[in-house]
């Protein structure tokens, strides 16, 4: 019977969020270590701080809003597999919080009847923000994503602040649902042709969150979380067989993109417990190459199971 760590291996957020394969030419990305063979990916001792493995997590914490369906579903889940024991189950923040305000800002530019342009300020390094930014727009104004572009210029006074994990999705959603609202006002007796030209703006901000310090009895710090947890399924040898992540994500705006970032995230997370090293010598790396580092090549990385949990966040999008 295969043994099964029911520690978090590791955590990702939202949407997702967040987690990248490392880059690289395919030539790096081949086996690692220093006699050029592939580590072994077994169980062993963890290279996180001892207080970074260290979570309690107890039922107080099921009181957050929308934990209660994601905790059970995934108790449910882990049951089937002999599990019982739930004393680690993670959750992440959504957003600066902490009393400084989430904002974004989206313009939608009518450049012709057959042409919409959306402008928004985030930043799109893989995961996503342009494909979920024109999802709101087509899910709002039913018109063929062909017909839709998506640029980002310092130019088009649309600030968001910093580009980080998936507040992206909701911040930029919202502006875009919002901007829609004056458009299909527009569009009740006009064409698209007739609005050829025209700008739509549209806003949203979180400014609710409570300061570090201040004296109030129920703090809020963020406007959403995220809650997630893995399971290592190891083989009879002790070799990693198999992860499975669930992650409530909210309403899951795009499967395939949150699949891959869920997968990516695992990836990291497994290379950095178990394999991965970055060995320097007088403050420079000792070599440069991936293969170097003990990151995990494709066919290396183990089976992993992504377990969407749809719990509707209030304060996002659609519930994303």
């Amino acid at each position: 019977m295969s043994e099964v760590d029911r520690g978090a291996c590791c955590a990702a957020s939202r949407d997702d969020a967040a987690a990248h394969e490392p880059e690289g030419r395919p030539d790096q990305q081949v086996a690692p270590s220093r006699d050029d063979q592939q580590p072994e990916i077994a169980a062993g001792e963890s290279r996180l701080p001892a207080d970074a493995r260290k979570a309690p997590f107890d039922d107080s914490m099921i009181k957050i809003a929308g934990l209660r369906p994601w905790h059970d579903y995934f108790k449910d889940y882990l049951s089937k597999l002999g599990i019982v024991d739930l004393n680690k189950l993670p959750i992440l923040n959504v957003g600066i919080g902490n009393g400084m305000p989430d904002s974004g800002r989206a313009k939608i530019v009518i450049e012709s009847s057959g042409k919409i342009v959306i402008l928004h300020g985030w930043t799109e390094m893989g995961q996503g923000v342009h494909t979920m930014a024109i999802q709101m727009l087509c899910e709002e104004l039913g018109v063929n994503p062909e017909r839709v572009e998506v640029r980002v210029e310092t130019t088009d006074d649309t600030f968001c602040g910093m580009t980080t994990a998936s507040r992206g999705t909701s911040l930029v959603g919202h502006a875009i649902i919002d901007a829609c609202k004056k458009l299909k006002a527009d569009l009740k007796d006009k064409n698209f042709s007739e609005l050829e030209g025209r700008e739509y703006e549209g806003s949203w901000v979180c400014d609710w969150t409570t300061k570090p310090g201040a004296q109030v009895d129920e703090p809020i710090t963020h406007y959403s979380y995220s809650y997630a947890s893995q399971v290592v399924i190891l083989d009879d040898s002790g070799k990693v067989e198999k992860v499975v992540a669930a992650h409530d994500a909210g309403r899951i705006i795009n499967p395939n993109l949150f699949e891959g970032q869920i997968e990516g995230s695992v990836h990291m997370g497994l290379g950095y417990a178990l394999t991965e090293d970055f060995p320097q010598e007088g403050g420079f790396p000792k070599s440069t190459r991936l293969r170097k580092c003990g990151v995990l090549r494709a066919k290396e990385t183990p089976e992993i199971e992504v377990i969407g949990v749809e719990v509707p966040d209030p304060h996002g999008p659609y519930g994303a």
